[in-house]
């Protein structure tokens, strides 16, 4: 299956209008056709209003609601290890790379993520915490649950006069969409909360 993201919105630049402002506004030439070349080659095309493809690849990752069984995310993002998936990287520094994230993982990127933040993105993390001191306050991955993390990362983000609500609006923009993130009925972001 292939994943596409909505053309007209997107839930993140509601939490932060700075989300992604610092990218040119320019689709490559073919970019349309080939969104409409893909619908017509009989793949099966999964895209949500105001999703970005990673967020519907991250809720079909995490339901058996929409595609029963085994799954395999398989991208260039590293962003996808924020996601409890099989995930195989492919091309990273000339090789493939698979791995399967548990949930324990995946929400120790999630928080380190909420930490560093994603200059590409345009949301800055807490200032001042790159991977060292990120991995200093978390732990080793499953080391401590989510919510003991969530604390940590409140704390550091005060610690450089930030507000919890920093921190929250943070973590927003990194928690890539699972499951328990979507109401399916509504058809609706349910933003992430500790």
């Amino acid at each position: 299956v292939i994943c596409l993201s909505d053309m007209n919105g997107n839930f993140r630049k509601q939490v932060n209008p700075e989300y992604k402002a610092n990218r040119k506004n320019i689709k490559p030439i073919l970019y349309n056709w080939l969104r409409e070349y893909l619908k017509q080659t009989g793949y099966k095309i999964y895209e949500k209003p105001n999703l970005e493809a990673d967020d519907v690849i991250g809720i079909l990752a995490t339901s058996d609601k929409i595609i029963k069984g085994d799954k395999v995310v398989w991208s260039l993002d590293k962003d996808f290890k924020t996601i409890p998936c099989k995930f195989h990287r492919a091309g990273v520094n000339g090789k493939d790379k698979s791995e399967v994230i548990t949930e324990e993982a995946a929400d120790w990127w999630f928080m380190y993520q909420t930490l560093i933040g994603d200059k590409v993105d345009g949301y800055e993390g807490c200032k001042g915490i790159g991977d060292v001191t990120a991995r200093k306050i978390l732990g080793e991955i499953g080391e401590y649950p989510l919510y003991v993390m969530w604390q940590s990362v409140i704390a550091a983000y005060k610690s450089k006069g930030f507000t919890e609500e920093d921190a929250l609006r943070n973590a927003r923009m990194a928690r890539i969409l699972r499951a328990e993130d979507y109401d399916f009925k509504k058809k609706e972001v349910k933003l992430w909360n500790p």
